[in-house]
């Protein structure tokens, strides 16, 4: 079970030696499950309160989350290197708001996929480090956006995602907290998610590293459209 001890802290060398550590961090973990709490809060002010449940393999960069309420699917999405696929609700009524909170838990696994097992690999990584308790990972993309991780100096574990467009303006915002350990390995288990879509907030609960995924898991259900 994940425990909420201190985390390991690490005695401050340079920047090539953390991003090491980061990466060694990441490479160690090929998959993440988990049941999940998901608040949707739309830009108007209301909000929906789903379960669900996410798997996530870094290393292929596929990601699959669903969500239900009171037994009725919400939505459910798949993201693979091939692309995204979102499944609503039959009702027309709900199907609506749903794929927009659908549409807003896709950025969710767009990041996760961006920062699994090679993200802080990339040739064209630096690092940002004015001292402090934080310094900031920056990682040009493509298109022109940017994606900068602000990392804790103490934990090595990263607080923040931010993606920019082209101008410089920030488009996306994952927070991420609370984290665990996970026999060794650290994870966070409360990311939010902020963009002008609204906020999701996801709360991870019953999280298994590196368990067994169905081989159908990142399989998109027939009743899918793919978005992308």
């Amino acid at each position: 079970m994940p425990t909420r001890e201190p985390l390991p802290t690490y005695q401050w060398i340079d920047s090539q030696s953390a991003l090491r550590i980061l990466s060694d961090r990441s490479h160690a973990i090929q998959t993440i499950t988990a049941s999940i709490f998901l608040t949707f809060f739309a830009p108007n002010g209301q909000s929906v309160r789903t379960d669900g449940a996410v798997a996530f393999s870094p290393l292929n960069k596929c990601v699959r989350l669903q969500t239900w309420k009171f037994n009725q699917k919400i939505f459910d999405l798949t993201l693979t290197p091939d692309g995204l696929w979102i499944e609503g609700p039959p009702d027309k009524n709900r199907r609506t708001e749903a794929l927009r909170s659908g549409v807003s838990a896709a950025q969710i696994a767009r990041i996760l996929s961006l920062f699994g097992s090679d993200f802080f690999d990339s040739p064209d990584i630096r690092v940002s480090d004015t001292g402090g308790a934080r310094f900031t990972v920056v990682r040009p993309l493509d298109h022109g956006q940017t994606m900068f991780a602000e990392v804790d100096r103490a934990t090595l574990t990263v607080l923040e995602y931010r993606l920019t467009d082209p101008s410089g303006v920030v488009r996306f915002r994952l927070g991420l907290s609370r984290y665990v350990d996970l026999h060794g390995a650290v994870w966070p288990t409360k990311l939010i998610a902020v963009s002008s879509d609204g906020k999701i907030e996801i709360d991870l609960r019953d999280i298994e590293l590196n368990g067994d995924i169905a081989a159908n898991a990142f399989v998109p259900p027939p009743g899918a459209e793919k978005a992308s």
